[in-house]
């Protein structure tokens, strides 16, 4: 061991000594007498220092329109950033929810945790597709319609869900909102009559997964497979694993459904717009209600026909022959 200090400070270009707490000592004193090591732990780094990180590629991108009419950028941003967040910043320069703001490019879509460089935006100059689906006012007129051919008083307007509210609820139950439901539920929540209090539930008063958390109780009673009759049948697994286990596995965790209003669900994946709606009944009397979210809408609340925009209803749809593992669970 070093015995002085004056040998210490021969290493003082070489190597960095840093002791866990704060400690004066003189060039006399030994460095055994002066750090405890019991107390002040010695931690000797960067002997040889390391080689600087290389900075991220610079990439300059500029958002367009389908018509051609840029409305963001050109800006140079680094190459490491991941999809979601270059959505973020579109948004906050359009002054739009980040889930409002949808890109691509080369006919791939930027959205998720993928950097920008893995889509192969490396170094240079790009042109990025740009769509802006701000429905919010539009939607909130169809909301107060429903809450018009409700029974009086039976369902209210709130504000729509924040963008935290959306994260927190999503780890709550681990699935991921629908785009057609997620921008329903951001631009107003509907309270009673059998629709979820989401806000209530993301603020997290209710104990997950208790009698009072609505959510997770639907989940429970309607969309959780139990009848060992019943998950045996269909082709939802290969024979040799199908247990009610498996079942409950695929049901709640790979394939969830999200209950909309009281056990009208929607399927999550695969995750996109155009998923069916299912009315989910203990799980063996399911009877599909939707070709699609808006669909949904505008017949289960009896809304006036137009209220809806046709080209909503219309838009390309999953057919619930194509969707994964529920589609053997159609009573």
């Amino acid at each position: 061991m070093l015995q002085s200090c004056q040998i210490l400070s021969a290493w003082r270009h070489v190597c960095s000594i840093r002791t866990g707490g704060v400690k004066r000592f003189s060039c006399a004193q030994t460095l055994k007498q002066s750090l405890d090591v019991g107390k002040f732990p010695l931690f000797v780094s960067n002997i040889f220092p390391a080689s600087p990180e290389a900075s991220p590629a610079t990439v300059t991108l500029e958002a367009v329109k389908l018509g051609g009419e840029g409305v963001w950028g050109p800006e140079a941003v680094p190459s490491d950033l991941s999809c979601d967040e270059l959505r973020r910043l579109v948004a906050k320069a359009l002054q739009l929810r980040w889930r409002a703001v949808q890109l691509a490019f080369k006919e791939q879509a930027l959205e998720g945790p993928e950097k920008l460089e893995k889509k192969g935006l490396v170094e240079g100059n790009y042109e990025l597709q740009v769509v802006l689906q701000d429905r919010s006012a539009e939607i909130r007129t169809i909301q107060k319609a429903i809450t018009s051919c409700a029974k009086k008083g039976n369902v209210t307007l709130t504000e729509g869900l924040s963008d935290d509210e959306v994260v927190a609820l999503e780890k709550r139950y681990g699935f991921t909102f629908p785009p057609e439901f997620l921008e329903f539920l951001q631009a107003g929540v509907l309270v009673g009559g059998g629709w979820h209090d989401w806000h209530t539930l993301a603020s997290g008063s209710i104990l997950a997964g208790s009698e009072m958390d609505s959510v997770a109780s639907q989940i429970r009673w309607h969309c959780t497979p139990e009848e060992a009759d019943y998950w045996s049948e269909g082709e939802w697994a290969p024979p040799e694993e199908k247990t009610v286990e498996k079942a409950v596995e695929l049901a709640t965790k790979t394939y969830p459904l999200i209950p909309m209003l009281s056990h009208r669900c929607t399927v999550t994946v695969p995750h996109g717009y155009g998923l069916p709606v299912i009315s989910m009944h203990q799980c063996s009397d399911n009877i599909p209600y939707g070709k699609n979210f808006w669909d949904w809408v505008a017949k289960d609340a009896n809304l006036p026909e137009g209220t809806v925009p046709t080209e909503w209803i219309e838009v390309p749809s999953v057919p619930w022959e194509e969707v994964p593992f529920w589609r053997y669970w159609n009573g």
